[in-house]
């Protein structure tokens, strides 16, 4: 009976030696060849060595190697490299990748991705990397500058978040190598500020200087509260006080001085701007629509520059914010009857030499028209032109000048002895009367007009002759 089952157990020992050994003999084999059904890459590869199988896969390998290289300034960079830069493995990892399937994967097919690994060329990649334009630098002759700016000054350092080149060069080399789609030089620490020097030192300070005096103040310059002008940085920078060697001029070693000599040219300035019709020629629009320059004359309000000078002077001096009302003189004193912003508003007396004829605006509305004798031209007695205004009405006056004397029955003067008046003794007016039988300058009027003008203008009325 032993006999018989020995007999046996040999028969069914010696297949599964055979299978055995076959296994065993299939492992070994496979360890440096590719087993059985295995596709990478979708290229076929089972009984290739592991070295044949990389070869074949870089050669049919059509992939670019790219990286999006971030600066400091937020701008991307897209990074290339030529193949002669670099190889492409597939060598590394590909055996651990296929025994991950284990005994099993010996008769099983399989269907691997097996991404290739970068490797940088080193003799290849200094030259490369110095035509990216990111590497890409010119030579600081200054480093510290000091510019204009809205807000006063700017300081300008030509080293700052300067890139360190060979830290940046070994960061970009590493992620190609790793695979990586992208990566930030900041986030990665490739930027540094070398230290500064005793002058870049001295400029800082130069610079803190200025900032410090053109934020000394902020004023709003205002006309009935509403603001026309700011005095800001952008203003301030300009009062700087220079000594006579064209340097900075500083008060103990410390703060900039203010030149009171350009804060007057400001005040200048602003009274140019808003100084309206006194003293200026203005352009007008006259009862044909016509658009016609009338010289300066009294009308109008003057800026108090002194007022506006001495204002700024002291707020600069108490490091003031707030606000100051401009003051103006007018003329006429009250600007009850006149917007003086707006202009001679709707409501004046209009004087046309040329066509010798008198208009009465009310609120935008010619209410009155009529013809007139103005100055004497061949005597040089012509009616004054410009922008006045009616500084008195009188009943019932005697005119009186050299070698003359007459009573009028309605006057208003508007300027240096010149005014509205009735003329009775005249039985005709308009035309060119005026060239060789003129008046002494004032503007005669029908008397029946002249009472009519006289009723309705008053003290103040704006009084434009051109």
């Amino acid at each position: 009976m032993n006999k018989i089952i020995k007999k046996l157990l040999f028969i069914v020992a010696i297949p599964c030696v055979l299978l055995a050994a076959g296994y065993f003999a299939l492992l070994q084999y496979y360890r440096n060849n590719i087993p059985y059904g295995t596709w990478i890459n979708g290229i076929y590869c089972t009984g290739l060595t592991y070295e044949e199988a990389a070869e074949k896969l870089a050669g049919q390998n059509d992939s670019t190697v790219a990286l999006d290289v971030i600066d400091i300034e937020g701008r991307v960079h897209h990074l290339t490299p030529a193949p002669e830069n670099y190889t492409l493995s597939y060598w590394e990892g590909l055996e651990k990748t296929v025994a991950f399937y284990g005994a099993k994967g010996l008769f099983a097919e399989k269907n691997i991705t097996q991404p290739a690994t970068v490797r940088i060329k080193p003799d290849k990649w200094d030259t490369y990397i110095e035509t990216l334009e990111l590497f890409r630098t010119e030579e600081v002759i200054t480093r510290m500058t000091i510019t204009d700016s809205e807000d006063g000054y700017r300081l300008i350092d030509a080293y700052e978040n300067v890139l360190d080149r060979e830290k940046a060069s070994q960061v970009i080399y590493e992620a190609i190598e790793a695979g990586e789609k992208q990566i930030s030089l900041a986030e990665a620490g490739c930027y540094y500020t070398p230290s500064y020097s005793a002058a870049d030192k001295e400029i800082i300070a130069e610079y803190e200087a200025l900032q410090s005096f053109c934020h000394r103040m902020h004023m709003e310059l205002t006309i009935q509260g509403e603001a026309v002008y700011i005095v800001d940085a952008s203003v301030l920078k300009d009062w700087i006080l220079f000594d006579s060697q064209g340097e900075y001029a500083y008060d103990k070693g410390i703060e900039l001085m203010l030149d009171e000599s350009k804060v007057k040219e400001y005040a200048e300035s602003v009274a140019e701007e808003v100084t309206t019709y006194w003293g200026k020629p203005w352009r007008f629009t006259n009862h044909n629509g016509d658009t016609v320059e009338v010289a300066a004359g009294n009308f109008g309000r003057a800026l108090k520059t002194y007022a506006l000078t001495n204002a700024l002077v002291k707020a600069f001096n108490d490091r003031t914010r707030g606000t100051y009302e401009l003051e103006f003189t007018f003329y006429p004193k009250s600007a009850a009857e006149v917007d003086y912003g707006a202009g001679v508003g709707d409501s004046y007396v209009e004087v046309d030499i040329e066509a010798q004829h008198v208009y009465l605006y009310i609120d935008g509305e010619c209410v009155l028209d009529s013809p007139c004798v103005t100055g004497n031209v061949s005597w040089n007695m012509e009616t004054p032109k410009g922008v006045f205004y009616i500084e008195y009405k009188q009943r019932n006056r005697t005119l009186r000048g050299p070698g003359y004397a007459t009573p009028v029955s309605y006057w208003m003067h508007f300027y240096n002895h010149c005014g509205f008046h009735d003329a009775n003794w005249r039985k005709s007016f308009g035309e060119d009367i005026y060239l060789k039988d003129g008046s002494h300058g004032c503007v005669n009027m029908p008397p029946a007009k002249a009472k009519q003008l006289y009723e309705q203008v008053y003290a103040g009325m704006p009084v434009i002759v051109y």
